[in-house]
């Protein structure tokens, strides 16, 4: 009989599953079957609102699910949409500062842009999440840059 298709660590990935992987064996007894608590705090889950980022979410509920691990689910703005908005607002203002270039209303410009974008985001963040992760401690978080800078920061500074 052929063997299952093995994966990293020897984990074996099951036709029946569509993603992720699996321990090729049971646990041996029943101590290793019992949940162990605090091995994966805090997850770190950057969400893009994609069926991935669906797909991640579900997979971090069963990983605080089994271990109890609290969630720093983390979305990014595009430093270059910020500018833009940013640009769009100091259009709109009427005054000498836009035209000027007043570093003080551009900085109060993009101060009020990111307020605006945040806000809604983190309610679609909220709304996002799966129901069953209301049970575990879900930190959400909204930032502003490059994602992949933004998202190693936050991994080292949380040490996740």
């Amino acid at each position: 009989m052929p063997s299952a298709p093995r994966g990293p660590a020897g984990l074996v990935q099951p036709a029946r599953l569509q993603h992720g992987w699996e321990r090729a064996s049971a646990p041996a007894s029943a101590a290793e079957a019992e949940p162990r608590r605090q091995i994966f705090t805090p997850l770190l889950i950057p969400v893009d609102f994609s069926s991935h980022a669906t797909a991640a979410l579900e997979c971090a509920a069963d990983i605080a699910e089994r271990f109890g691990s609290s969630l720093i689910v983390l979305h990014i703005l595009a430093r270059e949409f910020m500018a833009y908005a940013t640009q769009q607002r100091l259009r709109s203002l009427p005054g000498p500062a836009t035209t000027s270039g007043s570093v003080e209303g551009e900085r109060e410009a993009a101060e009020a842009v990111i307020t605006d974008q945040r806000e809604p985001v983190y309610k679609e963040l909220a709304e996002f999440l799966p129901p069953r992760l209301a049970r575990y401690p879900v930190e959400l978080r909204v930032v502003v840059g490059q994602p992949f800078e933004r998202i190693t920061e936050t991994a080292v500074r949380e040490q996740v």
